[in-house]
């Protein structure tokens, strides 16, 4: 598999910010049961000091990661590419909620020329696979008017991120309004974001600023060998024992490993090889049992954060890290757990068809594209991308959004998918759920990996915390973060 790679960035010294709007902007979804709160600075070094799990044996990456990446080409700069390409001022892409497939224009009068553009993109032609790849014609695709191309779109919103003093909760280009989105916490934020906006030269018809509530960060719960995706791990750290969610199996350099959350281990954005974080599956081996168990390996890249115009803290392109099999533990590559239904809150497995099967990787998704995830503690759910919630939700696929723990980090180029008819779209133990396109049967297509919640957000019947949306990274984010030169390509099946 293989996506395009942009040029590296110019690095920048970052000069502190008073920041304002962070604290509150994220909670992780898919890493644990028990509440994960803000760690002060001080809290650090006792982390560090924290007893390391010494006896069980480690796995050391063939090579290192490689140094700090940057942004990403992400969907933003997709887009942008096609503009140049695509006559009749191209807007986006986006499925509308009858499913079908919407180009922006410009100059409705250039559709039929557009289309044909459109056929010739690989963007569209690495999508037309399986019985629903029919849904990327480009033939039946319908027309939209807009007022701007998305190259205009694209340039207003970098100017606007790198003039906000502080990054906002979401920032996104809507491709359905024709318009950027901006999601503050509270009133006063508002104007400030008016007021730059209208100073960089945004037109007030160009934007649409709210106040959005604060981001969560996050079973199939039983022991599995060979252990698939979608399952339930639990690791140790600051005294507690919490769950997460195994992510897609993967190999490295021919290494077997596993993708996970960052925020599913000790530290976000670091490997401390004094204080690794191991993982198990299902559950923390008991005192008298051998590691070989349940022990399943141990973290082993975790890329660090990166200078970028949006957030002088730093910013990563996924919510991943990656971790690595012991010897003993047997993985089921290109598999992902399947419950009995979905958007049921079912944990069982089917007993019929218990897995699901990856049989192709896809770096980003549109807005409108229904997705799945699996995940240890609300099961198998689905639904469709928006860019927001709410009675005006709107479409994207690539949103940003900033951590509302420490680090407060900017993640670029999330998704963001509404799960209305379940009783929750995730919850904790959750995060590092594999998320997916159905292809056809029991085929899917990778897209990410669950990090995240937002929206209207409970106590489920179980009193773990719950929300009717659930955010993951795309996995054109996470491939560039663990690997931005592109020297060791991951393989799902």
């Amino acid at each position: 598999m293989s996506f395009h790679r942009p040029r590296r960035s110019v690095r920048r010294t970052l000069t502190p910010v008073a920041i304002s709007w962070v604290t509150l902007a994220l909670i992780l979804t898919g890493c644990a049961d028990v509440e994960t709160p803000v760690q002060p600075p001080e809290l650090r070094e006792s982390r560090l000091t924290e007893a390391a799990d010494q006896p069980l044996p480690i796995t050391v990456p063939l090579a290192p990661a490689s140094g700090p990446g940057g942004p990403a080409w992400t969907l933003r700069d997709e887009f942008t590419s096609m503009a140049e390409r695509i006559p009749g001022g191209f807007g986006g892409l986006f499925f509308d909620d009858d499913g079908v497939l919407n180009v922006v224009l410009q100059d409705v009068g250039q559709s039929g020329a557009a289309r044909a553009a459109l056929e010739q993109e690989r963007f569209i032609q690495a999508r037309r696979v399986g019985p629903r790849g029919e849904s990327f014609n480009p033939s039946q695709a319908r027309v939209t008017a807009g007022r701007w191309d998305y190259a205009r779109l694209h340039a207003w919103y970098r100017e606007l991120m790198r003039a906000l003093p502080d990054p906002p909760r979401i920032g996104s280009i809507n491709v359905e309004e024709n318009r950027l989105f901006i999601g503050v916490a509270d009133p006063g934020e508002r104007k400030v974001v008016l007021d730059i906006a209208a100073r960089v030269g945004v037109p007030p018809e160009g934007l649409r600023v709210d106040v959005v509530p604060a981001l969560h960060s996050l079973s199939v719960r039983s022991k599995h060998r060979p252990v698939p995706a979608g399952v339930q791990t639990q690791y140790r750290a600051l005294g507690m024992e919490p769950h997460c969610t195994i992510g897609p199996n993967v190999t490295r350099l021919g290494q077997q490993g596993f993708l996970v959350n960052s925020h599913c281990t000790r530290a976000f954005g670091e490997v401390d090889w004094d204080n690794l974080t191991h993982y198990w599956q299902h559950t923390v081996n008991k005192w008298y049992e051998s590691p070989r168990t349940r022990h399943m390996g141990n973290e082993a890249i975790d890329p660090e954060l990166f200078p970028c115009d949006e957030n002088w803290q730093g910013c990563r392109n996924s919510d991943a890290a990656l971790g690595l099999y012991a010897s003993y533990t047997n993985p089921d590559f290109g598999r992902i757990a399947r419950p009995g239904s979905r958007n049921t809150d079912e944990i069982a497995l089917d007993a019929n068809d218990p897995r699901f099967f990856i049989i192709q990787a896809m770096g980003w998704s549109l807005g409108g594209e229904v997705l799945e995830k699996v995940g240890r503690t609300s099961g198998w759910t689905g639904g469709q991308v928006v860019f927001q919630w709410g009675p005006n939700q709107e479409d994207g696929g690539c949103v940003d959004l900033t951590r509302g723990e420490a680090p407060f980090a900017t993640l670029r180029c999330q998704i963001i998918v509404s799960v209305p008819d379940a009783p929750r779209a995730a919850a904790r133990g959750d995060s590092g759920s594999p998320v997916f396109w159905m292809t056809g049967g029991l085929n899917v297509q990778l897209r990410g990996i669950l990090w995240g919640m937002i929206g209207d957000c409970f106590p489920g019947s179980d009193g773990i915390l719950s929300c009717d949306h659930f955010v993951a990274s795309n996995l054109g984010g996470v491939e560039y973060d663990l690997d931005p030169d592109w020297n060791a390509p991951l393989q799902y099946f």
